[in-house]
């Protein structure tokens, strides 16, 4: 029961970080807080073509561990179905659309 609670928790912390990285990259530029010594709050502007390759792999990692963690048996299991492979490529030129 803990299992399945801590896995919803853990997937809808993930869809939460998809979604709000979509949309803040439909803007073009991905803002992040920085506070500096005096403890003022400051917008900073990323790169974009860093921002892309940082939530690319950030995706991807989440996505993997998800279907991994999806196994039933607990065994380290790749995604072998096209569909997981096609939903990541249709994200990242989702982003990659953007950002251009």
């Amino acid at each position: 029961m803990l299992f399945i609670l801590l896995h919803s928790l853990y997937s809808s912390i993930i869809n939460i970080f998809v979604l709000l990285s979509t949309f803040f990259l439909k803007r073009k530029y991905l803002y992040i807080f920085l506070f500096k010594r005096n403890n003022t709050r400051r917008l900073r502007r990323f790169n974009n073509i860093v921002d892309l390759i940082v939530l690319f792999f950030l995706y991807l990692f989440f996505r993997l561990t998800l279907i991994i963690s999806r196994n039933k048996n607990n065994i380290f299991l790749l995604p072998t179905n096209c569909l997981d492979y096609t939903r990541i490529a249709v994200y990242v030129l989702d982003m990659a659309d953007c950002s251009l």
